[in-house]
């Protein structure tokens, strides 16, 4: 099914469960439990209502990944948004793991330290970054990049596509992953998630 269909179907869904909410003074915004996993979310998002509804973003990968990441192994966790994979990934890795999780937009970076703080047991296991790699480490971004898929409206600047916004990157630095890994001593790695 093509993105556009899928954020099409959201919308609708998002209607209904908008309105049944309302029905209770109830608003967007919620704390939930889906996996042991708490999420801090914004039902008016996609990625956000696919984890209430659904109880994750992209179940499948999740199948795929759970069978390739044991206890023990690093993950870097590139275009990491809400955590969405992140969290996820900090369970399997497990005490002995490391996940590096990289998030260039301001808007999806602070939601990720969110998710991550209502997570303590598992949030050590994570390091965050708002950063973008690149081939070459650099200055600063100075782009916005598509990280957020509103199901509330459908604005004009949504990308034609994927029916994404785009998310300003102010704050984060621009750095190659070679770079990264070698200044952060890093000698391994396990798996590598990139969705960007």
């Amino acid at each position: 099914m093509s993105t556009r269909r899928k954020i099409t179907l959201a919308r609708w869904a998002y209607q209904c469960v908008h309105a049944a909410r309302a029905l209770f003074a109830r608003d967007d915004h919620t704390i939930v439990v889906r996996g042991d996993i708490v999420w801090d979310l914004d039902l008016g998002e996609g990625i956000d209502f696919a984890i209430y509804l659904l109880g994750a973003f992209e179940r499948s990968s999740i199948r795929a990944y759970s069978q390739l990441i044991h206890p023990g192994a690093v993950v870097i966790d590139v275009g990491a948004n809400i955590g969405a994979h992140t969290l996820p990934f900090a369970h399997l890795v497990g005490p002995g793991g490391r996940v590096l999780a990289f998030e260039p937009t301001t808007y999806a970076f602070h939601r990720l330290q969110r998710n991550l703080a209502l997570n303590p047991a598992i949030a050590q296991r994570v390091s965050a970054y708002q950063a973008m790699l690149a081939a070459q480490s650099g200055d600063v971004p100075g782009v916005d990049l598509y990280a957020r898929w509103p199901l509330r409206h459908a604005p004009e600047t949504r990308h034609s596509t994927h029916m994404g916004i785009a998310a300003s990157t102010d704050g984060a630095e621009v750095v190659a992953l070679d770079d990264w890994i070698e200044r952060h001593n890093i000698s391994r790695v396990d798996f590598i998630k990139l969705d960007v």
